[in-house]
């Protein structure tokens, strides 16, 4: 079947005058993208609407060298958490890393509850802490390949990475026109005593919180985590994921990544731009969340002290 749709695709394209389908490469990866192009040029030569709707957009990448996992606990409740914010977005271009901000809950009950807060997020990063013999976690945390770098707010810049892939890692992402994320993923060595989890982010996200210590405060976020799935079998799987609606297909990243289970230390990872799928279907494109605007760019660093909240108690 496959290999007539190619055929049909084929001479419906010579037909009709259009360009060639093309690769798209994918700074510093080797990804591979197959629009609903392909979908959209059948439908419109055959009449076949439901197969232009059936599948829009696929994401594939095999990193050949390790991808390092860049990790910032926050919360909009938390008054040192803006400059930790900014120094991320700085980030935002990077292809080499898998960027992740995790919105804590645990200061939700100071007067202003974090939209983006997860109480799944506040339990990684204690189960972090633990793994460590640290009871504490605190605002703003940032982890570098599962290791706390409290050097940040000094200029600290995530290096690139030069090491080959430890292991094989292979995800694929394909993106329905009714915003459907299905993600299949496979790995060869992989080590035994790992785990997978998937994060659905999405960058250029804006809010003024009404109370607690930003009131008032125009806060913006890049990686902002707005979907997590964890526990899963590292060697190979797959899921299916309904996207929230108000998520920017323009802004968001898919972002596989194993761990080793004992330390919850990242070992490597893959990240899928979906933003190459954006515009291919008015119904991938949603309003930013609040109504961001452009990205600004990142203002100087503030030197801060972290906010600190001991994990018995929270």
């Amino acid at each position: 079947m496959r290999g007539l749709l190619q055929v049909m695709v084929a001479v419906a394209r010579r037909k009709s005058g259009a360009a060639p389908l093309v690769r798209t490469e994918f700074p510093a990866t080797t990804a591979r993208l197959r629009c609903c192009a392909t979908a959209t040029v059948l439908a419109s030569m055959l009449g076949l609407q439901a197969l232009g709707e059936a599948h829009a957009c696929e994401v594939v990448d095999r990193p050949q060298y390790q991808v390092p996992v860049l990790e910032l606990f926050t919360s909009e409740g938390c008054n040192s958490c803006p400059p930790a914010s900014r120094w991320l977005r700085q980030f935002d271009t990077r292809s080499d890393l898998a960027i992740v901000e995790f919105h804590v809950d645990y200061w939700d009950g100071l007067g202003w509850r974090d939209p983006f807060g997860d109480a799944r997020f506040s339990a990684r990063q204690r189960e972090r802490a633990a793994r460590r013999a640290s009871r504490t976690v605190y605002t703003p945390d940032v982890a570098y390949a599962g290791d706390s770098r409290n050097d940040w707010a000094r200029g600290w810049v995530p290096p690139r990475s030069k090491a080959a892939a430890p292991f094989v890692l292979e995800a694929r992402a394909e993106l329905s026109a009714q915003r459907r994320l299905a993600v299949r993923w496979s790995s060869q060595g992989a080590p035994a005593n790992s785990r997978a989890w998937i994060a659905v982010t999405q960058s250029g996200l804006a809010s003024v919180p009404a109370r607690g210590e930003n009131g008032g405060v125009r806060l913006q976020h890049s990686h902002v985590a707005r979907v997590f799935e964890a526990g899963l079998d590292p060697h190979a799987g797959s899921i299916d994921i309904a996207l929230p609606a108000d998520l920017d297909i323009n802004d968001a990243r898919v972002q596989l990544v194993v761990e080793d289970e004992a330390q919850a230390r990242p070992l490597h990872a893959v990240v899928l731009p979906l933003s190459s799928c954006a515009g291919k279907s008015s119904a991938l494109n949603a309003s930013r969340l609040y109504g961001s605007s452009a990205r600004a760019s990142a203002p100087a660093l503030e030197a801060v002290q972290p906010a600190r909240e001991t994990a018995s108690g929270a």
